[in-house]
């Protein structure tokens, strides 16, 4: 039972981190779009990953490392991704600011250390909100951004992190 419960706390974690990556983005110009497998050229691309959990901890050692590893083979070791665990590329609440500004590739935060970027969000954080699991408080939350997005309530700064009227 135990092992099923993080599991799912892991696949959470990784599907907030892919949400994390889908709403920073990657401009055109480091995109490696049509490169990989196309033809004879190969890419060499290095994504560092920043995050605040300790070296230690199952969410680099299980998660990250794991992902990793499966990047690099898919992609037949064309993209590798290096981790930084334990703050050591980026503080906590720098990660998400570090990810736009292009000093890490991908990073792991939480949307405290975020307040107010993420109003939609956060609405799924309140202490008076409680899930029975974290696979049901990531469907829930993944249902509210897509039914808010159908209805035009993510502003055009929500999927920039920037808040409104912030001028960022």
């Amino acid at each position: 039972m135990r092992k099923s419960k993080s599991l799912v706390w892991y696949t959470s974690l990784f599907l907030i981190m892919t949400l994390l990556i889908s709403i920073t983005g990657c401009s055109p110009e480091d995109s490696a779009e049509g490169e990989l497998g196309g033809g004879d050229e190969r890419i060499d691309l290095n994504l560092n990953l920043a995050h605040f959990f300790p070296a230690t901890h199952p969410a680099e050692t299980e998660l990250v490392q794991g992902w990793a590893r499966e990047v690099e083979e898919v992609t037949d070791g064309q993209i590798r991704v290096t981790s930084y665990p334990g703050e050591t590329l980026l503080g906590g609440a720098e990660i998400y600011d570090g990810v736009v500004s292009g000093m890490a590739d991908i990073g792991i935060s939480a949307f405290a250390y975020t307040r107010g970027r993420f109003p939609l969000l956060e609405a799924f954080e309140l202490p008076v909100i409680v899930y029975n699991n974290s696979k049901v408080a990531s469907k829930v939350a993944w249902e509210g951004i897509k039914e808010s997005s159908q209805q035009g309530c993510l502003g055009r700064d929500q999927g920039t992190g920037s808040p409104r009227g912030s001028g960022h």
